[in-house]
């Protein structure tokens, strides 16, 4: 079974500038920042979880107990496999050459597989036997996930629910 990612690092974490959200909110003066800043950071993990769309650069860990679990990924879109280690049958650990695997599949459907011409090394039957480091995220945010960060930005303000699943649709990356 394929383990929840793991965040390990984050680059360039400001998807909506402060002084935007500011205005968007309609909050004269910097007196909230810190507030609008906390619920930005809620509304771009709630978006994260929802969907498995990662916003933003980054770097996770995710875990599984055999190749097969990684066949689809639950998290994207994935820019390079950036580490992949894995237990043996007598339980060492060693890593695997990153020209042994490939990514495979579109932005939202990923997964990683055996590169052409390789095979994979047989696993310890146990579970959490391999991990891969991945780079996730997108340079820039797409315009319905900037509406659906606003929004929800906007109802953490004023006390509500945020519907927003409209415009999570087209990144919801499915099982």
């Amino acid at each position: 079974m394929l383990g929840a990612p793991r965040l390990l690092s984050a680059i360039g974490d400001i998807l909506v500038p402060i002084a935007e959200l500011r205005d968007f909110l309609r909050v004269d003066g910097a007196d909230l920042d810190t507030e609008i800043a906390s619920f930005l950071a809620a509304s771009a993990g709630e978006i994260e979880r929802r969907t498995g769309f990662r916003l933003g650069r980054q770097t996770i860990e995710v875990v599984g107990d055999t190749w097969a679990d990684f066949a689809h990924l639950l998290v994207g879109p994935v820019r390079a496999i950036a580490e992949v280690q894995y237990q043996d049958r007598a339980g060492d650990w060693h890593p695997l050459k990153s020209t042994d695997v490939e990514l495979f599949g579109g932005e939202l459907e990923q997964g990683v597989r055996a590169a052409a011409g390789r095979t994979l090394p047989r696993l310890r039957s146990a579970a959490a036997v391999v991990k891969m480091r991945l780079d996730v995220g997108s340079e820039a945010i797409e315009t319905p996930l900037r509406w659906a960060l606003l929004v929800m930005c906007r109802a953490k303000m004023d006390g509500v629910e945020a519907d927003v699943d409209h415009l999570l649709y087209s990144f919801t990356i499915n099982p």
